[in-house]
């Protein structure tokens, strides 16, 4: 599903106008994203639970070439058993 068609969707679900739905997302998204930089974490009960987590620095040897990677951050996505049943039907 695009972002287009979750519009659309919220839209027919909410019986709201595709303009007022697009605002709607945005908006869920943008806290998202805020939730995420300044508490590091966004859980939405029965759905999932998403975290910044730090990576560490590596390096290595491959094929007889030293690689490094830098420390880092990423997000980490947990989906609850409950939805992940509801959407894969288990």
């Amino acid at each position: 599903m695009t972002k287009h068609e979750l519009i659309n969707e919220v839209a027919k679900q909410q019986e709201i106008s595709k303009v007022e739905a697009e605002k709607w997302v945005d908006a869920t998204f943008e806290a998202f994203k805020e939730g995420l930089k300044t508490d590091g974490r966004v859980s939405l009960y029965n759905i999932l639970t998403a975290e910044i987590k730090a990576t560490p620095a590596r390096s290595g040897n491959l094929n007889g070439k030293e690689w490094s990677k830098p420390e880092s951050k990423r997000i980490k996505t947990t989906y609850s058993k409950n939805f992940e049943a509801e959407v894969l039907g288990e």
